[in-house]
């Protein structure tokens, strides 16, 4: 991966676009994959041809960073030396509507080398989210996808490619156990750092965003994919501010967990947790010694 890497010059992510950034061979098998739809098939070649640079372009930038990708929220601003296009982070099919790309939330800020199979990693996509610079998470593609039958979406060793409508559904719940085991991580380093103490009232994101680096890990991905400026997730009113030498069993009791209280820094009791559950029989719930339930 690395070597793939350094082999990309600046000059070959502005080759790259060449026609619709595919082989004159492959376009009319892309256009024939748009289930014929000749309102579709330009916009989607061309978004392939914006996405192809684009992550070209990213490649590049992490190369020059030591392996690392860019940095949640700033990706855009971070790339523009790279692409020197603003227009190339526009999605065809949005328009003067905004941008309708996205940085995978789960890769942002992080080495490339820490990925074991970038060919099935996805790094950029078309998402839900219209802002600039959006970092959020894949479960905000496009459902029915943006071309038809097609998104369009960009991997880490570089290619990109269209999802069909037909793969499988994302696992949201596992997802989400994703999420809060990486924002519980954050909680017991801030506690360490803290002498044992845990997070105050209606601050937790706040004071534990330095420690997780990624507001989106802060969202539930099952209330981002029906509002995307929700968070979903509470901290226990019962553990506000106390030390947690004073839990007397930490393996039992809950620190953050699903909330129907949807706004930043929720600090909520668990008889906010969702009901029925979020995610058909669960929740996810998060303990004070870390682990998560099953």
């Amino acid at each position: 991966m690395v070597r793939m890497v350094g082999k990309l010059s600046r000059k070959s992510s502005i080759e790259f676009i060449g026609l619709c950034g595919v082989p004159v061979g492959s376009i009319a098998l892309l256009i024939a994959g748009c289930a014929g739809n000749s309102t579709i098939a330009p916009q989607y070649l061309l978004s392939i041809n914006r996405l192809k640079a684009v992550n070209s372009a990213m490649l590049i930038y992490a190369n020059d960073n030591d392996g690392t990708l860019p940095q949640p929220d700033v990706w855009m601003d971070s790339m523009i030396p790279y692409t020197k296009d603003d227009q190339l982070y526009h999605s065809p099919s949005v328009g003067s509507r905004g941008y309708g790309y996205a940085l995978n939330s789960l890769l942002s800020g992080k080495s490339v080398t820490s990925f074991a199979s970038p060919t099935t990693t996805v790094d950029l996509f078309d998402s839900t989210n219209l802002s600039r610079n959006a970092t959020v998470s894949t479960t905000t593609l496009p459902r029915p996808p943006r071309y038809g039958t097609h998104n369009t979406i960009a991997f880490l060793d570089g290619h990109v490619q269209d999802e069909q409508i037909t793969v499988t559904k994302p696992d949201l719940y596992a997802e989400s156990q994703t999420h809060l085991r990486s924002v519980t991580l954050g909680m017991l380093m801030y506690a360490n750092d803290y002498d044992g103490g845990l997070p105050l009232k209606d601050q937790y994101v706040d004071e534990l965003l330095p420690y997780a680096k990624n507001l989106s890990l802060f969202r539930s991905p099952a209330i981002e994919n029906r509002n995307q400026n929700a968070f979903g997730y509470a901290f226990s009113i019962d553990l506000v501010g106390i030390n947690q030498a004073n839990i007397a069993t930490p393996a039992t009791t809950i620190a953050l967990f699903d909330s129907t209280v949807l706004k930043r820094n929720a600090t909520e009791p668990l008889t906010t947790l969702p009901k029925p559950p979020r995610y058909g029989k669960l929740n996810t719930i998060a303990y004070a010694d870390g682990h998560l339930a099953k």
